[in-house]
């Protein structure tokens, strides 16, 4: 195995962490937008120092504003994703949160008019499929968590659309600071304006900052590293382990269970995940054969 394809999958683990710990700082007291606050002004501050070490090349004021943009899409991404924790199990949440792909697929057709193949064609209808079974079975009326669910894809679908343009040429470890930061002066003037909710058990401080070290600085610090390594097709396959630790540490941590029909939908949309990794880089290799004849 590559250290590019290593450290993919070590940030999807850390990502997979995302639920459990945010979870666990409910339990001990945290309201949603302070946890919030906590979680991105420390990555906030881990990344700052990294910055600090590494001297990235800061961005000019037009890729600042795209920036600013991506990091309000990541405050709506982030509160949609636990809004819908409180209502709804983690594994369910995660799971549609891998939506993303499909929409994004859509999304690309209808704005950017990407040609669509048949792999890609398969992968949304599976992407629909298993959300259907996910939703169907695991939802029990859940209106609010459902939408928030569904929200958190929304979301990141567009924080990633725009981020296919805004990130051309700008310093990863620049943009994502910038990114991160956004999200925790916004939370931090939220939480103000709302009252703070700190925890009463102590315990919920070392919650909070596993939240902010595992699944935010160490997730997006190896994801960053591994994509440059071995490019965003890979990556994006690789992501798929996220939804599975999820759903792994669910089970085992939060006495979560996955019923037969639950465990079907989650491999839809994992399998419309890699149908549309493995089609992107179809499309890539056509490309380049029609770039290198002409």
């Amino acid at each position: 195995m590559s250290l590019g394809s290593f450290l993919v999958i070590l940030s999807s683990l850390a990502f997979g962490t995302l639920a459990l710990f945010a979870q666990r700082s409910y339990e001990a007291g945290f309201g949603q937008i302070t946890l919030l606050m906590v979680r991105f002004g420390i990555a906030t501050a881990l990344l700052l120092l990294v910055a600090i070490w590494k001297k990235p090349t800061w961005p000019d004021r037009k890729k600042l504003i795209g920036l600013l943009v991506m990091g309000g899409l990541y405050v709506g991404q982030s509160f949609t994703f636990f809004a819908a924790l409180k209502h709804v199990p983690a594994s369910m949440v995660s799971l549609l949160l891998y939506l993303y792909p499909g929409i994004v697929t859509l999304a690309a057709v209808l704005l950017f008019r990407e040609r669509m193949f048949l792999g890609k064609w398969i992968a949304v209808g599976l992407a629909i499929v298993g959300s259907v079974l996910i939703i169907g079975v695991s939802g029990k009326g859940n209106v609010p968590g459902i939408t928030f669910g569904i929200g958190t894809a929304v979301f990141y679908s567009a924080y990633l659309l725009v981020g296919t343009k805004v990130l051309v040429g700008t310093d990863s470890l620049a943009s994502s600071t910038i990114v991160i930061g956004t999200a925790a002066v916004t939370y931090g003037i939220l939480a103000s304006l709302q009252g703070y909710e700190w925890p009463s058990q102590s315990i919920g401080w070392v919650w909070a900052t596993s939240l902010a070290v595992v699944p935010t600085f160490l997730a997006i610090s190896t994801l960053l590293a591994g994509l440059d390594r071995i490019g965003p097709v890979a990556t994006s396959t690789l992501a798929a382990v996220e939804p599975l630790a999820t759903a792994i540490l669910s089970v085992a941590f939060l006495g979560e269970r996955m019923g037969l029909v639950q465990v079907l939908g989650g491999a839809c949309i994992l399998a419309a995940v890699l149908l549309l990794a493995k089609a992107s880089s179809k499309a890539k290799t056509r490309q380049a054969v029609s770039s290198a004849s002409t």
